[in-house]
């Protein structure tokens, strides 16, 4: 049997072109493997509540009332950075600091020694 050069090229780019697709497809799947989060969810100071989501399966920040804001936080009692918390007008008292971001909070507390 005897096959024309043209017959031939068709054959090799069409093998090609599988093996591509093909390659595309594995390295696809083992790039974006699922990632399954436990079914717990966090009470937000509204009463509402939020789940784990995202390839880091954080939890979704909780709605911010008008006025106020998440702040990341901590104070005499937690030496560390704590999860953000929904901070409303002049919420204050003796010892609380409060960030934006945990970057900010924690240079906060290596700043003032306490790292």
């Amino acid at each position: 049997m005897k096959f024309s050069k043209g017959s031939v090229a068709t054959t090799i780019v069409i093998i090609v072109l599988a093996l591509i697709i093909i390659a595309g497809g594995i390295w696809y799947f083992i790039t974006n493997k699922p990632t399954a989060c436990t079914q717990e969810a966090k009470r937000c100071p509204d009463g509402t509540y939020v789940s784990r989501t995202g390839k880091n399966c954080e939890f979704v920040e909780c709605p911010v009332a008008p006025g106020c804001k998440n702040l990341w936080w901590y104070d005499s009692e937690h030496s560390t950075c704590q999860q953000p918390k929904q901070f409303c007008g002049a919420y204050m008292y003796q010892g609380l600091q409060t960030s934006e971001t945990k970057e900010a909070c924690e240079q906060n507390i290596t700043a003032r020694g306490l790292k």
